[in-house]
């Protein structure tokens, strides 16, 4: 499990035949992420491979915004929350290989089937700042509830308990949304 606060600074820009103004707002969210997975490993020389699965919980929530600047522009967003509740099938297969005495590399893949299981809307409602009482709301919706996850990665270790992991990841097949992650990790165990 783990949670956190996300600081968010936005700054929306209102263009209308030479109208312009410049609204800003400011806001932390809470995020929490809880996850159980399990899977099996068969190994064959230097190559493991086997079957993974998996339940994952998250929690996001956003409080009011008001944004300042932009006089007649500015917005007013009520508080927002999604629970997405995703599960996983796939596999996954990797290999160790020691390259010299004091240095090893492991190199993996995954891909699995991801499927949100909750309701798929999420959205905000708002108002301009001032005339509280016409509300509108703005609902995103995917209807695609099911992706294909494909993760990559590389670690170097050396025997002093230093190790440097590099990993990519993307999700496919999912209409109207796309996302691309990776990272570059090192680890130092003392």
């Amino acid at each position: 499990m783990n949670a956190g606060l996300e600081n968010t600074r936005m700054a929306r820009n209102v263009k209308i035949n030479g109208y312009h103004r410049e609204n800003r707002s400011e806001y932390t969210a809470f995020t929490a992420r809880s996850a159980v997975r399990g899977g099996y490993e068969w190994q064959t020389g230097k190559v493991c491979f086997g079957p993974l699965a998996g339940l994952e919980y998250g929690l996001y929530h956003r409080p009011s915004v008001r944004e300042t600047g932009g006089q007649g522009a500015r917005l007013a967003l009520e508080a927002a929350s999604s629970q997405p509740l995703r599960s996983a099938l796939g596999g996954q297969a990797r290999a160790h290989t020691r390259l010299k005495d004091d240095l090893t590399l492991d190199a993996g893949l995954n891909a699995q089937w991801m499927h949100e299981a909750l309701k798929t809307r999420r959205g905000s409602t708002a108002s301009f700042r001032g005339y509280s009482g016409n509300t509108f709301a703005v609902t995103n919706r995917t209807n695609d509830r099911g992706a294909l996850a494909l993760n990559a990665f590389l670690t170097l270790t050396t025997d002093n308990c230093l190790s440097a992991k590099a990993y990519v990841g993307t999700e496919f097949f999912r209409a109207g949304s796309s996302s691309v992650q990776g990272g570059l990790a090192i680890d130092w165990k003392f």
